[in-house]
């Protein structure tokens, strides 16, 4: 008689777990009592100022965005933790375009953190990893860092890079050279127009047609030239 098919002892994970010989699990036993002796992961539930950064943004409509992403560009932000108040505004105003998108969280969603995602926003079938940098400049290694992200899902799943800045020229070879090409840029002058317009919506869906359409990253070597041929059209 052969073994249950599950268990290395072949008991099959009965009620009384004994195994094909009729004799008690002691693989089952003796796993049960190392898994016993290991020490309990630490649990990584939001913080209380996680909670409270939610709960301040949630209440926001379109006229406190603005005020936000004003403070934002002159660093006036006493109550945000470096960089939070672009995560939270970027989540916050795919809420207000009408599309599902959640905060910062932690992967996995308890014990040890394995990556941060600044949040992440759905259209239709598709989502979008959102990651946020507060700086002038957004250098080559924010690049690769959403790059091994989306690496681990599924080919639905697209990266958003929001700068308060623009990319550096490298940054921008390296998005253009990742085939295939995931990751839509947002720089100043695009999160600035989106606001304006109340509306990051319809911003992401013309990003996402472009790259459907001629199948280039920003900072392709022709994609200026695709640009200007769009407006001359």
């Amino acid at each position: 008689m052969g073994r249950a098919s599950g268990w290395p002892c072949g008991c099959g994970g009965g009620k009384n777990f004994r195994n094909f010989r009729g004799n008690q699990c002691t693989w089952r036993r003796s796993n049960r009592a190392n898994n016993a002796s290991r020490p309990a992961l630490i649990m990584a539930h939001p913080s209380k100022r996680a909670l409270e950064y939610i709960q301040r943004v949630e209440t926001m409509q379109w006229a406190e965005l603005r005020a936000l992403w004003l403070a934002i560009q002159v660093g006036e932000l006493s109550e945000w933790e470096p960089g939070k108040a672009l995560e939270h505004l970027v989540v916050r105003a795919f809420r207000l375009s009408g599309l599902e998108a959640e905060y910062p969280y932690d992967v996995p969603a308890s014990g040890r953190i394995f990556e941060q995602i600044d949040g992440i926003a759905h259209w239709d079938n598709l989502a979008f990893l959102i990651e946020c940098k507060d700086t002038r400049r957004v250098k080559t290694a924010v690049f690769a860092k959403i790059k091994g992200q989306l690496d681990r899902r599924p080919p639905t799943t697209f990266g958003m890079v929001f700068t308060t800045g623009t990319a550096t020229t490298s940054a921008l070879v390296s998005v253009a050279l990742a085939i295939p090409v995931r990751t839509l840029i947002w720089e100043f002058g695009d999160i600035d127009a989106a606001i304006a317009a109340e509306d990051f919506r319809g911003i992401l869906r013309h990003k996402y047609h472009k790259l459907c359409r001629y199948g280039l990253g920003y900072g392709s070597p022709i994609y200026g030239s695709l640009k200007a041929k769009e407006k001359s059209l």
